[in-house]
């Protein structure tokens, strides 16, 4: 799997341009060769003949993209979050925890009372994250009313341990970071089995 980020202009959204240079890195194809196709829960892919997961995520300023290596079976997720508009939001950390965090979720989240409000918000933040990533490598969302999960029903480590999914453990997770100064959370799923051309954005 691999996986890139770009800064959007105002006005301009490079994100099929980004995805379609992904995959044709990627699978050393041209950049005619590269299909993408709307879906009903994301995008799919075509490198060629040959089927390619994909992924695109988008937050202020950013597009994140991912796809599926050549030979690579399953599917792909990826999820990216500016930092400071999230932390400028007025969001409090309970508020957010109660809406995002499972049962298990809430040992750690309780274990950080004593962290600052800003530190609590990153970690909630990088939890949400990764959630979203394995919503999307998982092919689902959020909306229970279309097939979607609950935020709860996915349960991950603690958001300062290394990326596991507990509560889907074929669900591969890993954290990366753009932005520079002006930080950009990004997590990366990959699952094994599946369909790997459906993916959720």
């Amino acid at each position: 799997m691999e996986w890139t980020i770009e800064q959007a202009p105002d006005g301009v959204d490079p994100a099929h341009a980004l995805l379609t240079g992904l995959v044709a890195r990627v699978h050393s194809v041209s950049a005619e060769a590269v299909r993408i196709e709307a879906t009903v829960r994301g995008r799919r892919a075509r490198a060629g003949a040959a089927p390619v997961a994909v992924s695109l995520s988008r937050t202020a300023g950013w597009v994140a993209a991912a796809c599926s290596g050549p030979g690579e079976p399953g599917s792909v997720g990826i999820d990216a979050e500016a930092w400071a508009p999230f932390r400028d939001s007025g969001t409090r950390a309970g508020s957010f925890a109660d809406v995002a965090l499972a049962a298990e979720e809430r040992i750690w989240f309780r274990a950080a009372a004593g962290a600052t409000e800003a530190e609590r918000l990153a970690a909630l933040l990088r939890t949400w994250v990764r959630k979203e990533a394995v919503l999307k490598a998982l092919g689902t969302g959020f909306d229970t009313a279309r097939g979607g999960l609950d935020p709860a029903a996915i349960v991950l480590g603690p958001p300062w341990d290394p990326p596991t999914c507990t509560s889907h453990p074929e669900v591969e997770l890993a954290d990366h970071l753009a932005g520079g100064d002006d930080p950009v959370l990004v997590s990366t799923a990959h699952r094994a089995s599946g369909q790997a051309s459906r993916q959720a954005d």
